[in-house]
């Protein structure tokens, strides 16, 4: 199997996870707490998935009680279907939230520019494989770069 169809069937089985994962986040959050300094003090970070988002919160000092661990129930809130950022929010906390439409939309991107590179070389007269010009080769001559054959 060429490397280029590995990568799209990758690219699509990821993209249907990452459908799956916004469907269960409707209605289920996944929340990942870490566990700060043995003295209560430092960095809080949590990471989790819930209403089509992935998300991230970061507190640079605060300890509100919480080990590591990790978090699994419903979740209440509207649908996100838009990126949002606050660095920091009046709290002091730093968060990303990305909706996974997004993640979605990168994975089913990538397959369809990797798809049409040997396309787009064809047509500007490339070698398949490397990309080097063959203006001025015989038709049916290999690339002295690479030594692939031309293809038809």
């Amino acid at each position: 199997m060429p490397r280029v169809s590995r990568l799209c069937l990758a690219c699509l089985v990821l993209c249907g996870l990452v459908a799956v994962a916004w469907r269960v986040s409707l209605f289920r959050g996944v929340v990942y707490n870490s566990q700060p300094r043995a003295d209560g003090d430092g960095p809080t970070v949590q990471i989790g998935l819930g209403r089509g988002y992935i998300y991230g919160t970061y507190h640079p000092t605060r300890f509100f009680g919480i080990h590591r661990s990790w978090t699994f129930g419903p979740i209440d809130g509207p649908v996100r279907w838009w990126f949002s950022a606050s660095l920091p929010d009046r709290h002091g906390f730093y968060a990303l939230r990305v909706p996974l439409w997004s993640v979605a939309f990168l994975l089913l991107i990538l397959p369809g520019v990797t798809l049409s590179l040997p396309v787009v070389r064809r047509l500007r007269g490339r070698c398949l494989a490397c990309g080097y010009p063959r203006a001025g080769l015989a038709p049916d001559a290999t690339c002295p770069e690479c030594g692939t054959p031309a293809k038809a």
